[in-house]
């Protein structure tokens, strides 16, 4: 189950039940033991990625879940109550409510200038950016490659990246950084 609903989370709750919420916390030698025992789906590139061999990595590991391929099979899990604000910040329009917002609604990371715009999300990884009359939009700069959409759009970046040449290919698609 991705994520209860809100009825069936309190109901969770009052059952003193507990989920994952999506943190998980270890060494980097813990992680890659625990996937080597545990993930085959994985296990078979470890070498390759320890090498940094990135291409030989790709082609010999199979797609799976963090919590299907080691957080469901692993004997070294500890579940713990936490208490704490949480935001799933799981696309770029969502930085919005992770960003602190200037008096007109607009949020940015790097070396970014607003002037007569509102309600926009920059993500400057690389490179300067303006927005200048604009409302409601999203910019994404990274290695080179600027992808620009409205916020109502950002959703569909992954129809965008299925659209795009393999050289264009960086990802920005991925959960964004906090």
């Amino acid at each position: 189950m991705e994520k209860p609903s809100a009825q069936d989370a309190e109901a969770r709750i009052a059952a003193g039940q507990l989920w994952h919420g999506g943190l998980a916390v270890a060494t980097a030698r813990t992680w890659l033991a625990q996937l080597e025992r545990h993930t085959p789906e994985v296990a078979a590139g470890l070498d390759a990625a320890r090498r940094g061999d990135l291409d030989t990595f790709l082609r010999q590991v199979r797609n799976t879940s963090l919590e299907r391929g080691l957080l469901e099979r692993t004997d070294r899990l500890l579940v713990m109550l936490g208490d704490f604000g949480w935001d799933d910040v799981g696309t770029w329009a969502a930085l919005r409510r992770a960003r602190d917002l200037d008096d007109d609604g607009n949020g940015a990371h790097g070396d970014v200038h607003f002037v007569d715009a509102e309600s926009n999300v920059v993500h400057a990884g690389a490179g300067r950016v303006v927005l200048y009359g604009v409302s409601k939009m999203l910019v994404v700069t990274r290695d080179g490659l600027t992808f620009v959409t409205s916020l109502d759009r950002a959703a569909d970046l992954n129809r965008l990246l299925d659209a795009l040449p393999g050289s264009m290919r960086i990802n920005p698609g991925g959960a964004p950084p906090a």
